[in-house]
């Protein structure tokens, strides 16, 4: 992994904790990063500190969603295929926290953008051999854990695939797949009654399952097939179509001036008011 500053464009890092890498996530901070691998090893590397030699907070893991942090910093919130959610506390590298859901996998994991609130989608596992299984649901978490149950929304899709807290922490945007190509469907739902207020069809490209919603404007980035598309908050209205060879991850700058798109390939950073101008054309 490597850490670039911006201002300099120059390469500040190059972090290498164990095989396959699989999420990062900055502190609120800015001074540490929680890298997550595929099968679910853990660590913090403090990037203020002397050495950038991790910190092991899980080995020998198992596959999940996301990481994130709390608001203060302090904790790190994990998820994994077996149903387990559990916040690490990263003063002591102990788990402050836990809980399992049978029978569910934790396939996603997104926080608004104070971070007072944390959601995730449960995916029930298939219980037979020729039924497919129930649909996916979306739980609503207030932090911190400890004091507050999750909130199940009434909304079940076949395959949520990615989520997205907006900017003023009332809505969400769900991206999922269907049991086809052709249902794919990208819906912005009201965070109190789970209703539908928005929706339009997307592209679903199966190796870049991200989307992300800009805190500056109105946009929605979505990862899809052939590259990244620019949406209005209403779906209405696709605002630009950036092509990238291989799309894996998008997400925006804190300041929502900037546009990060990852890729099996070559990923980039740009400005986003480039992005929307340049891209236009495409959209």
């Amino acid at each position: 992994m490597i850490v670039w500053d911006l201002t300099s464009r120059e390469r500040r890092e190059k972090i290498h904790p164990f095989k396959h890498p699989s999420h990062i996530e900055w502190s609120p901070r800015g001074d540490l990063l929680a890298v997550k691998s595929t099968s679910g090893n853990l660590v913090l590397v403090n990037l203020d500190g002397d050495t950038n030699e991790p910190l092991w907070l899980r080995k020998h893991g198992r596959e999940g969603c996301e990481v994130a942090f709390s608001a203060c910093g302090n904790f790190l919130v994990d998820g994994n295929w077996d149903g387990q959610l559990e916040v690490f506390d990263i003063r002591s590298g102990e788990i402050a926290y836990s809980e399992s859901i049978t029978h569910v996998m934790l396939t996603s994991l997104a926080y608004s953008r104070s971070r007072s609130h944390f959601a995730y989608v449960g995916s029930p596992k298939a219980t037979s051999q020729t039924l497919p299984s129930e649909p996916d649901y979306l739980s609503v978490r207030k932090w911190p854990f400890w004091e507050h149950q999750p909130v199940v929304l009434p909304i079940r899709l076949q395959n949520i695939e990615a989520i997205a807290f907006s900017p003023d922490e009332q809505l969400l945007v769900v991206a999922a797949s269907g049991p086809g190509r052709e249902s794919a469907r990208l819906q912005v739902h009201n965070l109190e009654s789970g209703t539908v207020i928005a929706e339009a069809g997307y592209n679903f490209y199966a190796s870049g399952k991200s989307i992300a919603w800009c805190p500056r404007d109105n946009v929605i980035a979505s990862v899809e097939q052939g590259g990244v598309r620019l949406y209005d908050s209403s779906l209405c209205r696709s605002l630009a179509f950036l092509p990238v060879e291989y799309p894996s991850h998008v997400e925006f700058s804190s300041s929502g001036t900037h546009l990060g798109v990852g890729a099996w390939g070559r990923g980039f950073v740009c400005l986003l008011d480039e992005a929307l101008s340049n891209g236009a054309q495409d959209a």
